[in-house]
């Protein structure tokens, strides 16, 4: 009796383990991420990069902005993100000041004025147009 209803819950775990992956899965496939070129720095050490974010098709644009050093595997740490913006332009000052030029109408959902990335501190600044 006790066997059958640990297998019972086990099979019930299995079962509804499954079906979250498959609701998943399909949320993913409605919401498109397309990163953009990286950008460089000047001593070209270090990249930010925008990922236009696609929620569906009743939705605006949104927009990521990461940082990291540019030999990097991983995907960087987020220092922006916008609703609305229609689009962000990555402007490096110099090696450790970067600015993101986004209009003034973006909805700003998150932002980091600073970031250590391989061992330096990179300054963020906004520029709203």
């Amino acid at each position: 009796m006790a066997d059958n209803l640990l297998r019972t819950i086990g099979l019930m775990g299995v079962v509804v383990g499954l079906g979250f992956c498959f609701i998943n899965g399909l949320l993913s496939c409605w919401i498109g991420r397309t990163p953009l070129p990286p950008v460089p720095s000047p001593n070209e050490r270090i990249e930010a990069q925008v990922t236009e974010v696609n929620p569906g098709a009743m939705s605006s644009m949104d927009h990521d902005v990461t940082i990291k050093a540019r030999q990097s595997r991983f995907g960087g740490d987020v220092v922006l993100q916008t609703s609305g913006a229609g689009e962000v332009r990555i402007t490096w000052q110099n090696d450790s000041e970067v600015a993101l030029r986004i209009p003034r109408r973006a909805t700003i959902r998150h932002f980091q004025n600073g970031i250590w990335v391989d061992g330096r501190w990179i300054k963020v600044k906004l520029d709203l147009y």
